[in-house]
């Protein structure tokens, strides 16, 4: 049943925020243009290094185009860039449902916004980070659709996602697994 409302309701949704947060910023020169050429309005919410990125690619667009992370949250990042995106007005962005009334109420009352894109890429662990070779065909996607991104190109990029954080703390896992406590702490030490 939920997947039905999924289908009926939110089959196209019009990209009007979103969350970016990359440790490979391969392509974003060409894609952010694309996204706020197909996206009129759109704000991306960022951090760090890819905010400084992004404001560098949009140049004087910036301002009417992207937010800090911590300027929308109220919260700064975590000495060292550890904690960037972890709060509740995000969790409610991202996880919100459209056509649940509760839900929308909870995003009024604590003046949150949905997110309805959300650019990330895993922190190269043992080059576990695949380019970013979607940005073509999102744009694509969005150009071609009014600036609106579809269920079934959502649902395969979830199963994307899924599919690379898995094989990205299987690397992390085994490279624990094979090591003791001295050889981590030494590895380290060294940077």
């Amino acid at each position: 049943m939920a997947l039905n409302i999924v289908k009926d309701i939110d089959n196209r949704v019009a990209v009007k925020n979103v969350l970016m947060s990359v440790s490979d910023k391969t392509g974003l020169e060409t894609f952010v243009p694309a996204l706020v050429k197909a996206c009129p309005g759109v704000k991306i919410y960022s951090t760090g290094g890819t905010y400084t990125k992004v404001k560098e690619i949009l140049g004087a667009d910036a301002g009417k185009t992207l937010v800090a992370v911590s300027d929308y949250t109220g919260q700064p990042e975590m000495q060292g860039g550890l904690v960037k995106t972890l709060d509740f007005k995000i969790y409610l962005g991202l996880l919100s449902e459209t056509y649940n009334d509760a839900h929308q109420a909870d995003l009024k009352r604590l003046s949150a916004l949905p997110i309805d894109m959300v650019v990330v890429n895993l922190y190269p662990f043992q080059q576990t980070v695949a380019k970013p070779l979607d940005y073509g065909s999102i744009t694509s996607e969005l150009e071609a659709h009014s600036g609106t991104i579809g269920l079934d190109t959502r649902f395969r990029l979830m199963k994307k996602a899924f599919a690379h954080t898995a094989a990205y703390d299987t690397a992390i896992s085994q490279f624990f697994a094979s090591r003791t406590w001295d050889e981590v702490n030494c590895t380290y030490d060294q940077h």
